[in-house]
C-alpha cells in the first residue's frame, strides 16, 4: 500500500472524549489487510469513552469501488457505552464492542490487485449533554486481490 492510504486499523476522536477505532481482518492471518475475490473479512469496531455521561455511537460504512461491499445492513446497531467511571488519579475509558463483514465482489471489471477503502461515519449522542459532530471518520483501507 502507498503512504497516502490509510491501513486497515484507524482510530479517530468522533465525538467529545469520544473515539472510535475500527480494524478490518482479512481470511489470511498472515496477510489480514487483503481480500481475495468472493471471500469475506470482519471489521471489528471499539467504540471508547472518557465521558462520565453514557454515549451512544451509531456508525455509518460506505465503501469504494462497488467490489467492495457490505454485507447486511449499513451500520452495526447502535452501540452503548457507559459512562466512564473515575480512578484515584484519572479517568479509565469505557468501552464498548460491534462488527461488521465486508465482502470483495467479484465479476466489478475492476483490475487487480486494488486499493479500497471502507469508511465509517460515527455520530455521538448523550441525553446529558449536546455533543458537537466531528468531521473525522474513520476509513481502512484493504487490498483487493485476484
Amino acid at each position: 500500500m502507498t503512504a497516502h492510504n490509510p491501513p486497515c486499523q484507524d482510530k479517530q476522536l468522533v465525538g467529545i472524549l469520544a473515539w472510535h477505532n475500527v480494524s478490518f481482518r482479512g481470511p489470511d492471518a498472515a496477510r489480514a489487510c487483503d481480500l481475495p475475490e468472493n471471500q469475506q473479512g470482519h471489521v471489528d469496531h471499539v467504540f471508547e469513552s472518557r465521558s462520565v455521561y453514557p454515549q451512544t455511537f451509531t456508525t455509518i460504512a460506505s465503501t469504494s469501488p462497488r467490489a467492495l461491499r457490505v454485507v447486511g445492513p449499513d451500520g452495526p446497531p447502535q452501540v452503548k457505552v457507559p459512562g466512564a467511571r473515575r480512578g484515584l488519579l484519572r479517568t479509565p475509558p469505557s468501552s464498548s464492542t460491534a462488527s461488521q463483514v465486508l465482502e470483495h465482489h467479484a465479476g466489478t471489471g475492476v483490475g487487480l490487485p486494488l486499493t479500497a477503502t471502507a469508511d465509517f461515519t460515527t455520530t455521538v449522542t448523550s441525553r446529558a449533554v449536546t455533543l458537537p459532530l466531528r468531521p473525522s471518520q474513520p476509513s481502512v483501507s484493504v487490498t483487493l486481490k485476484p
